[in-house]
This record gives structure tokens, sequence and C-alpha cells, in this order.
């Protein structure tokens, strides 16, 4: 359990200063930030908040370590930046450090570049095709692999209002402004939120340990109206729960034998087999057995962690399940499957 005390260049590099629980000092590499440098406890209470930041107000870093037990030396200086604010006759008091890693998603990617030098410059630019048409973001960073497009859904959103909303711009400059002063430190965006966190009660007050975004609603007028900027910038580091469920809805049921069973019997199988890739090297026992695990979690419609499988593990069955599917193979069994044991039923 560490706590970022500010930063300081060693060997070259920007790194943050830290104390742990034992009042040593350390220190921890920018690309660590996102894991590192503020407390976690085991249990924590979670509530949903709406609130502009202008009601931010600047809080005790003192209250905040003495709830987590963590004394400074006297020879270290806390530059960490707590924030304090109000909500429903609730105090909270958030780390600089948290909200930065709500703010700037994907936290992993995006958070270690925004304490350098001209960190939008570093990500991306904006694109005009015509001056009668709205400019396009174009995403540059060396980490914005396109399956983190998909990883991450709406992760262009933020960088979207970084880009049109000057005190937006503001807030991400300000961070390495405030780093290279050894602070640990952010300016607020003209801007509202609605967020879940994870707090600990101690002393009447919520301290925060997590902040996830769901969106923001910037309050300044943009400078660029951007292609796909919206007056609600939809905030969220994973897929989106509408597109989970969706995907669940979209897995193929299959019917059961007339004794309610399950597993693919020795007429089927005889079918069946020859139609299998065997993209996992198994013996046909094993793919047999591979096959009525996957069958039966979709026959039943329990989740793949949740269905009692006889042999293997839930993530045999979902890896053969994609590979299948992948390949078409998949089809042509369900295909069989629903075929003969319809006509059993008949």
């Amino acid at each position: 359990m560490e706590w970022v005390c500010g930063f300081a260049m060693e060997a070259g590099r920007l790194k943050a200063v830290a104390v742990n629980e034992d009042r040593q000092r350390t220190t921890i590499s920018l690309g660590e930030l996102h894991r590192q440098g503020v407390p976690t406890a085991s249990r924590t209470s979670r509530a949903k908040v709406c609130v502009n930041f202008q009601a931010f107000r600047a809080g005790s870093g003192h209250e905040y370590r003495q709830c987590f037990g963590i004394e400074l030396p006297e020879d270290i200086r806390d530059n960490h930046q707590v924030f304090e604010f109000k909500e429903n006759n609730n105090i909270y008091f958030v780390p600089a450090l948290v909200l930065m890693r709500a703010l700037f998603q994907p936290a992993i990617l995006v958070l270690p570049d925004i304490f350098l030098n001209n960190a939008l410059e570093r990500a991306c630019h904006l694109s005009w095709k015509s001056h009668d048409v709205a400019p396009e973001l174009i995403i540059h960073a060396s980490w914005a692999y396109p399956s983190y497009k998909h990883r991450y859904a709406n992760w262009e959103n933020p960088f979207r209002w970084f880009m049109a909303h000057p005190s937006a711009t503001h807030m991400v400059d300000s961070v390495h402004q405030h780093a290279i002063e050894a602070r640990c430190a952010m300016a607020l965006p003209e801007a509202e939120l609605e967020a879940n966190i994870n707090f600990v009660e101690y002393a009447g007050r919520r301290f925060v340990t997590n902040f996830k975004i769901i969106s923001i609603t910037p309050l300044d007028k943009p400078i660029h109206e951007l292609k796909q900027l919206k007056s609600a910038i939809r905030y969220h580091d994973g897929h989106d729960n509408c597109e989970r469920a969706q995907h669940r809805h979209d897995l193929p049921t299959i019917p059961r034998h007339a004794d309610s069973s399950t597993d693919v019997n020795d007429d089927e199988w005889q079918i069946i087999e020859p139609l299998i890739t065997n993209h996992l090297g198994r013996p046909t026992t094993d793919l047999r057995q591979r096959l009525n695990s996957v069958i039966g979690k979709l026959a039943t419609g329990l989740s793949w962690k949740s269905y009692p499988y006889t042999r293997g593990t839930w993530n045999d069955a979902s890896q053969a399940y994609r590979r299948w599917k992948k390949c078409g193979d998949l089809e042509l069994i369900l295909s069989v499957i629903r075929e003969r044991r319809t006509a059993t039923t008949e």
C-alpha cells in the first residue's frame, strides 16, 4: 500500500515518489500508476454520484492517509492533491491520482503519457478533409492498436472531449505542469459527471478508492465541432453492458433429447465426428467430451462458468466453442443435432 507524494527525476526519467505503510520512501514508474500509488481496501462500499466539477474543493490529504493508516516521514512533503465534494449530504474525498485513472482511459495505456509534455500531441491530431466538414479525430499513439478499440468500448470519446473543449485541454496539460513541479495534481474541467465509486467510510467521511466515470457532460463551448462529438461524452473502460447482454442473447439454443439429456449420442457422433476440425489436437474421446460440454452449456442456457462440467473447465469449453464457430464447424454440428433431435421428438 503506497501513497504518491509527488514526482522527481530519477536517471533522466520522471517517476512518482511514494511512501509505503512502513513509512519507507519508494519510487513508482509512470507505467505502474494505473494500479499503484493510492491505498486499496479489501472491502468497500459503492455509490453512484452525479456532480459538477465546480463542486470540488481542496480536501485534506492528512485525513485520507489517516483513514488507511499511512504516515509520512518528517522529511517528505505531501504534494498529492486531494479533492473534496459533497453529494446527497455525504462528503467524499478523492485523490487526484484516483480521478486521473478515471478520466484518462484506458488508464493502463493512456495514463503514463499524460504526465509527459505535449500529451495530446503525442496521442492524436485533427484531420480536416475540407473546410466545410467537421474535423475528424485521428489517434496515432503507439498504444492505439485496433484490438484495443474493440476491447475498450468508447475509448475515443474522451479524446474528442480533450481536443474540442478548452477546459478539458487545459486539464490534460495541467497534469504535466504539476508533475514537473513535483506535484500530483490537476486542473478540473468545466463539466458535470456521472460515476460509480468505491469508498471506505471512516469518521463520517467517505474516502474514495476507485472512480468509474459513466459519462461527462461538458459545460464550456467546444473550439472544434468534431465528428461524433456529442453533448454527453460516454465514458466506459470496457465493453458496454448492453453489448454483453446482446452477446449472451445471441448464443444459439439447442434442443435436448426426449429424456432431457444433452450429451451427443452415438448416432449423432457418427455423423458429427467427420465434420469437426480438431483444432485442439485432442484424441477423439476428448473431442467428444469437449463437444458435450459445449452442447450442454447451450442447451441449459447457463453461463460458461456456472455449467457443471464433468470433464475439463469452462475455459476449455468456451475456447472450443469460439474455434468451431470461427471455422464454421459449429453451424454444421448444431444443424445435425437440431435435425435429429427434432425428428426424434415428433
